[in-house]
């Protein structure tokens, strides 16, 4: 309940810097915000691969050189998100105006982010809960009382919107940094080195995976902004935002079916492991359908009661949106049982497929693509995953 409830904290107070940025910002500086949280995501989901799965992977494995591990994975977030900062001017100079309002105070959000992320890493393996749901709503609420008095006073956009997001997680782990123990000696540099090279040999081939899905998740409000504009931009972002709602909850289900599918995989057999996919999927849709179902009769009002009547021209993307979402719910029950089939190559396989699916209907559709049709494209990109990952459970599971 604690790991959830941080979770939670910081999936609202994203949801609600979103909601503020549209109301006092405009659907111009949500529509900036948006793309430039793309270089969030790449930067979480890459660390997370290349760094803080290997240490949780390694942490058990040898409790005396546990200080040289976390000293290396912080060391390697430092350095990848120097790397992805770096990028966020090469790419406004190369010509990517929609970041000239965020060149200089994203990337040390993104320094700000990556490290709160390995550092709740850490307390979680370290099984320190408490203290990182703390963490957790801290620089949350502290993000959201920045970001309010931003939009009070009249001075809230994308960039200072990204200048509350590091003062607030600065401030949060300042507080509780000295409780990592981290121990200073002789040949540290070395053991630093050397677990670094342990965490890349053994994330090399999750980045595939996480790559692709990075690609394909925040292709979409580049695509947006290209043919829509930032206000365009804006508007998907709000419906997109709406749209993942449900993520904490679902989130949250698969971290507490993972262990359970691995110890199911191991005594049942595949009739009997079918069926219990069935359950669980049916756990996962229920609360997907009903959303879908909300989001049908009442997706403008939902739009105009949060963003205001400006966003109601989001209706129909909101629609495709959820139920690219209710797709998604009813594949993680499948990717847990192939995963705990040991066929992780699977998880690749799907990524990489929809990304291909999202550029090749984007090209094919380029030249009357609008928001409404990218939303489309995600519910049928969606649904195609869907029905991979059937075919790869009922052939490697199912009838194994």
């Amino acid at each position: 309940m604690f790991v959830l409830s941080g979770q939670a904290a910081q999936s609202i107070s994203t949801f609600l810097t979103g909601l503020l940025i549209a109301r006092w910002g405009g659907q111009a500086e949500l529509g900036y915000y948006a793309v430039a949280y793309s270089f969030c995501f790449l930067t979480v989901c890459i660390s997370d691969a290349l760094l803080a799965t290997p240490y949780t992977y390694f942490y058990s494995s040898a409790p005396a050189r546990r200080s040289s591990m976390l000293m290396a994975a912080y060391c390697g977030v430092f350095g990848l998100s120097v790397v992805l900062g770096l990028s966020v001017p090469i790419l406004f100079l190369s010509g990517v105006q929609s970041l000239e309002s965020v060149v200089i105070s994203l990337p040390f959000a993104l320094l700000a982010i990556a490290f709160r992320e390995m550092f709740k890493r850490h307390l979680h393996v370290a099984n320190k809960l408490t203290m990182a749901f703390c963490n957790d709503v801290l620089s949350s609420g502290l993000q959201v009382v920045l970001v309010f008095v931003l939009g009070v006073t009249g001075y809230l956009s994308a960039a200072t919107a990204y200048v509350a997001i590091t003062v607030a997680i600065a401030f949060s782990i300042f507080l509780f940094f000295r409780h990592l123990s981290i121990e200073f000696r002789a040949g540290w540099g070395r053991e630093t080195r050397y677990w670094l090279r342990q965490y890349f040999q053994y994330g090399r081939w999750l980045i595939l995976g996480t790559t692709c899905h990075v690609a394909g998740a925040q292709l979409y409000p580049w695509l947006v902004l290209a043919k829509a504009g930032a206000a365009g931009a804006g508007i998907f972002a709000a419906c997109m935002a709406l749209a993942n709602l449900l993520n904490p909850l679902l989130i949250g289900l698969t971290n507490y079916f993972r262990p359970r599918f691995m110890e199911r995989y191991q005594v049942m057999a595949p009739k009997a492991l079918s069926r219990y996919v069935g359950k669980v999927a049916l756990l996962f849709m229920g609360p997907a359908l009903v959303f879908v179902s909300l989001v049908w009769l009442q997706g403008g009002a939902l739009l105009a009661l949060f963003y205001g009547d400006g966003y109601r021209a989001g209706e129909a993307s909101l629609f495709y949106l959820a139920l690219g979402g209710l797709f998604i719910a009813l594949a993680a029950p499948l990717q847990l049982a192939l995963l705990a089939a040991r066929i992780p190559v699977t998880n690749l396989l799907y990524h990489a497929t929809s990304l291909l699916l999202i550029v090749l209907a984007s090209f094919l559709s380029w030249n009357f693509l609008s928001s409404n049709g990218l939303s489309h494209i995600y519910a049928g990109v969606n649904f195609a995953g869907l029905l991979m990952l059937v075919c790869f459970f009922w052939v490697r599971v199912a009838n194994r």
